[in-house]
């Protein structure tokens, strides 16, 4: 098990025993390797904890592959020497994640118009899965919320 499964484990299990509701923030290295371990691991060990029905399980898991595989390219424009920040915590029945990049901003482009386009579903897919997104002012963040039950 790599350091970023073990810390994401020992995370989780507080997280859901409530023995602590503060957000977990890792600093991942921007290439996609590292983030798809980070995806694959926060989600083996959150549907072992919370018991969560495939279907919901299957779009988390799209919206924060979405939302990484954003900060790597367009954030951080697949640059290796920078970081992309992930913070995660479970309250409740919510799963909060948010997904920081160090680039310039998403802007204020809105969402592309062609509905048949080969890119740019993205965060159109991520609105659909989750239940609450939103896209911070400096544009290089997403915040996303699910609820578990």
């Amino acid at each position: 098990m790599t350091n970023i499964q073990t810390e994401i484990k020992h995370r989780l299990e507080q997280l859901l025993k409530g023995e602590t509701a503060a957000k977990t923030v890792l600093f991942l290295p921007n290439d996609l390797a590292s983030l798809k371990t980070f995806n694959k691991s926060l989600l083996e060990k959150l549907s072992a904890a919370a018991k969560i029905n495939e279907f919901t399980l299957y779009g988390i898991r799209l919206s924060i592959w979405e939302a990484l595989v954003n900060a790597y390219k367009h954030g951080n424009q697949e640059d290796k020497g920078k970081q992309v920040e992930v913070g995660f915590e479970v309250e409740n029945t919510h799963l909060f994640i948010s997904i920081k990049d160090q680039g310039g901003g998403y802007g204020t482009r809105g969402k592309p118009e062609e509905p048949f386009r080969e890119s740019g579903w993205g965060l159109e897919i991520i609105e659909i899965y989750m239940d609450h997104v939103a896209i911070t002012p400096a544009g290089n963040e997403i915040r996303m919320v699910k609820v578990l039950s």
